[in-house]
Formats: C-alpha cells, structure tokens, sequence
C-alpha cells in the first residue's frame, strides 16, 4: 500500500446523530456523522503513520506552529455562517501549510449557488434561469420564471433546506416556500426552473501523476433514472425515506467534458469536486459545485473512485498525494 510520507491533520467537527433532530433545517446535517468520521480517520491512519485528530477549529489555531511541515484535511463545516468552510483553507494559507481540498475563494464561490451557476456559464456550461431573491420585495419577479420551479436556500450545503417536497407548481405555492425559508435563513433564497431528465453526478481530480480523474454517474430513486418532478432532496439523502442507487454512465459529449474540465482546472486550488446537474436533451446542465463532496465509501466519490478499480484506501491516497503534487507554495 503507498503512504503518506508527511504527517496529516485531520479536522473533523463530527456530530452524533442521536442528538441530531429530524429538521430540515438543522445546520448540523452538512457536519460528519460518528460513522463517516471514523472511517475517514481510519483511512488516513492505513496510509499515513501519524494522524493528529483536532476537533475545533480554535484546537487547531494553537497548535499550528507544530504543523508547518504537515497536510491537513478537513471535514470541519461549521454552522449557520456562510463563510464557514472558507475558515480552515484561509487559516492554512496563511501559515503556508499544505491542505487537500478547494481554497477559500472556491469555497466562497461554491457555497453560493447562483453565483457558481454565472460563472459556469462563462465556460459555456448550461444551467436552469433562476432568481436568487435576497429581499422580500423580490418575490413577484418569480412570476417570470418557467413553471415548475426549485425553491432552496441559495447558500447551504447538505441538503440543509432543500426537501424533496420543494417543488411548487405555480406561483402562490413558489411565494409561500420563499417566504417560510426566508424566515428560517434570513438570507438570499434561491428559484430555479426545474429541468426533467436524468440527475447526474461527475467526480473530478487532480490525480498524483499529473491527470484528471473523470468519472459520471446517474441516480436512480426507486428504480427511477428519468425525473419529472423528482428532487433528490433531504428525506431520500439524509432520512433515507427512498431507496437510491447509482450506476457509472458515459453520457457527456466530448465537448461538454472539456469545457467542465477548464472550468476545474481555471478555479485554481481546488483539487477534487463533486458536480451535480441534470442530463436533457443530450445536454449537462449544472445545478451545484461541491469542491468539499462527501469522502465516505458510500458517497458518489467513494463509489466512482471503487467504480474505476481504486480502493477506499487508494482514493484517499490519491486525494491527498495530488493534492501536495499540486500545492504551488
């Protein structure tokens, strides 16, 4: 098995779910569960000879000067602030220390899913017309949009308000979800057209040798594959209320690959993201970029990397490994 020859700091503000509630709105869904943090902590101890476990974000501020020479990976996702994961990126940067994963402005860009969407189109990536509403007074401007719309909070991650019930059909419906996620957030809410077709996921990168991991897949709920008014939304993710599975698929065009590609690779630090979009028409269009994707075995990443021949050890490996190769400090 290859290891990591530096030591890593594993970061991790792991929650028991037995004393998480059953809300839609309950910000410590996005955070590890016991399960996912023990697997990944025990991943890292099989390639790595030292691991040094934090679980806050201030443990780690007074132990940095003992990391200079050590890798972090993360899966501290704090609460509410919506500039919660651009904290330990910044943190490490600022100290010159290596990290696996996307930079603060990646974080930044991702965690606001309208904005990611305009700068997906600049590369030619197709997406839904939506509004991101961040006034109450903006509500009618929704009467303009194509009908079914989305409505989800435009600055969560998780699944964190986002129900598989946050279809609305017309406008009084699509007025009364902003109005109730508005109250909740008190932040930008996010509509967006709905588009039917297939839920496809791509993994994507940066490998230890230089190339671009590339790996797509389709979601099937309930043995369904073409949605017409599905959303894959908390109470199949998180509730598992549906039984889902997923299938590796070859369905990009060439030319929709090259122009996702440039847009991993012109984000800069970035080093692994999950996309998520729909498949219509023979067209991706995009719905959210994750650059902190879930790492667990049973995730869209664990199951693409398993997918191509890699074991849960070797895809850590490989995060991690190209990750340092393409660390420009």
């Amino acid at each position: 098995m290859q290891k990591v020859t530096q030591r890593i700091v594993f970061i991790a503000d792991w929650q028991d779910e037995k004393k998480q509630s059953d809300s839609l709105y309950d910000g410590t869904r996005e955070c590890p569960n016991a399960f996912y943090y023990q697997t990944v902590l025990h991943g890292l101890k099989s390639i790595c000879d030292c691991v040094i476990c934090y679980h806050d974000v201030e443990q780690f501020i007074e132990n940095i000067a003992n990391h200079k020479s050590d890798i972090v990976v993360s899966l501290w996702y704090g609460q509410k602030d919506r500039n919660r994961k651009c904290f330990i990126p910044a943190i490490c940067e600022s100290y010159h220390i290596h990290y696996i994963g996307a930079d603060a402005f990646v974080q930044s860009l991702c965690q606001n899913k309208h904005l990611s969407k305009i700068y997906a189109n600049s590369f030619g990536i197709k997406s839904a017309a939506d509004l991101n509403i961040t006034m109450r007074e903006q509500i009618p401007l929704c009467k303009e949009l194509k009908f079914p719309v989305i409505v989800k909070p435009n600055s969560e991650g998780g699944s964190n308000g986002i129900s598989d019930y946050s279809l609305a059909m017309n406008y009084p419906t699509a007025y009364n979800m902003v109005e109730n996620l508005y109250g909740v957030f008190n932040r930008d809410i996010l509509v967006e057209e709905y588009i039917e077709g297939k839920e496809l996921t791509i993994i994507i990168a940066n490998m230890p040798d230089g190339h671009l991991f590339w790996s797509e897949q389709i979601l099937a709920i309930d043995g369904k594959t073409d949605f017409k008014s599905e959303i894959y939304g908390y109470e199949t993710k998180k509730l598992h209320k549906r039984k889902t599975s997923r299938e590796i698929v070859n369905l990009i065009s060439s030319e929709e690959k090259k122009k996702i590609q440039n847009l991993f690779l012109a984000l800069g630090k970035v080093d692994y993201m999950r996309i998520d979009g729909r498949f219509n028409g023979n067209h991706f269009y995009l719905i959210e970029l994750s650059p902190d994707a879930n790492l667990s075995p049973k995730s869209s990443m664990g199951f693409a990397f398993q997918s191509h021949g890699y074991s849960y050890n070797d895809m850590l490996y490989s995060l991690i490994q190209g990750a340092i190769n393409q660390f420009r400090y």
